[in-house]
């Protein structure tokens, strides 16, 4: 692989575990949202894309 290329997937690794970190904070509360963006950066991309899909479900209160 070339650098040019690790260097966009790298770029892209980290904004997609920011993305999930901030959504699922504001979403949730910062504790769910640290936790979820932890999960997102230690298991990339399988976790971005399961939380893709439960994203919108609610937590009961």
């Amino acid at each position: 692989m070339s650098g040019t290329m690790i260097f966009f997937l790298l770029i892209i690794y980290v904004v997609t575990s920011i993305w999930v970190w901030c959504d699922a904070a504001d979403k949730n509360g910062k504790h769910l949202g640290a936790i979820w963006g932890l999960i997102a950066f230690s298991t990339f991309p399988f976790a971005f894309i399961v939380y893709l899909f439960v994203r919108n479900a609610s937590i009961p209160q």
